[in-house]
């Protein structure tokens, strides 16, 4: 579950009026070129998916270096935000 809840919940203000200032500066663009609804999967499927991939990784991490837990925490759709600009390119 925390996979699909971490991309909207945020750590502090700060990190909330970040991700808000990239959503305007990046989704006005992407919205003209994809529409409203496909930029709406883009950015939650690539909050999913990222959130695979970091779970697999922090696992990983674990098992070949033998450092950490494989206990990860992420928070806020920055994750998601990051398929702009690959979107974009």
């Amino acid at each position: 579950w925390r996979i699909f809840t971490a991309p909207f919940f945020h750590s502090g203000f700060l990190h909330l009026i970040l991700n808000m200032l990239a959503w305007w500066q990046m989704g006005i663009i992407l919205e003209r070129i994809m529409g409203s609804l496909e930029l709406l999967f883009l950015v939650l499927t690539s909050a999913v998916l990222s959130g695979l991939l970091h779970v697999f990784l922090a696992l990983e991490a674990t098992r070949i270096f033998h450092i950490g837990s494989g206990y990860f925490c992420t928070l806020g759709v920055s994750r998601g935000l990051f398929a702009f600009p690959g979107f974009l390119i």
